[in-house]
């Protein structure tokens, strides 16, 4: 592995934490000072759903440090799993050819679990079985920002059913302001940002590749 790691000591360490040096050098294993877990998508396991079920279970073993799961992360594991099988369904033309990260970074100081999931795919705007509505919706002059606030309150259902695209994404919004599971959630994916309990969505002045979620656990959920 080559590269520089951040100047600014805080996200210097934080980098260092996260499970990133050992998620390149497998063999050396977490120290005492890891606090965050990372994996990818195991393109070696010709079963997909099996090994997303696994590595969503890799996520929150570590966050539970191996021990019986909180009823606050309960939710998560499904909210992964879905993300996972959205990227190798739809994040490209090609199904399975776009790559997923997902990881956790257990926040002692603020005490919560951040978890963050990222791929490099097309993104939602370009999703095959959203462009026809999405193309109707721009002749009515609806933003792009409003679009993605649309989908997470299901007023813009998946045409196809599947995957976060039409079920995930609320999914997730209700774990933030239904059950209160989720203490955040942000999203950025094309050229839009939005936080969304605050319910401020932006157009970003460079696009994302892709699709970024992030959404933090409260340790008092419970």
């Amino acid at each position: 592995m080559r590269g520089n790691y951040p100047v600014d000591p805080t996200a210097n360490e934080v980098l260092r934490q996260s499970g990133f040096d050992e998620y390149f050098n497998e063999g050396a294993g977490p120290t005492p000072a890891t606090r965050g877990q990372l994996v990818c998508e195991d393109r070696l396991d010709v079963d997909s759903k099996r090994a997303e079920a696994r590595l969503a279970k890799k996520l929150i073993d570590f966050a539970t440090n191996h021990q019986s799961v909180p009823s606050r992360l309960k939710c998560v594991y499904g909210h992964l799993v879905d993300c996972m099988t959205n990227t190798h369904e739809h994040a490209s033309a090609d199904a399975g050819t776009e790559r997923w990260w997902a990881s956790v970074f257990v926040d002692k100081e603020r005490g919560c679990d951040c978890f963050t999931f990222i791929d490099l795919g097309v993104g939602i705007f370009q999703s095959i079985e959203l462009n026809r509505r999405l193309k109707i919706m721009a002749l009515f002059s609806i933003t792009r920002p409003d679009i993605i606030r649309k989908i997470f309150r299901k007023e813009i259902p998946s045409s196809t059913g599947l995957s976060y695209r039409g079920r995930g994404l609320p999914s997730i919004y209700e774990s933030l302001s239904l059950t209160h599971s989720i203490s955040r959630l942000v999203i950025a994916t094309n050229d839009v940002y939005g936080d969304v309990g605050p319910d401020r969505f932006v157009v970003l002045s460079k696009p994302l590749k892709g699709l970024l979620l992030y959404w933090e656990v409260n340790h008092d959920q419970d």
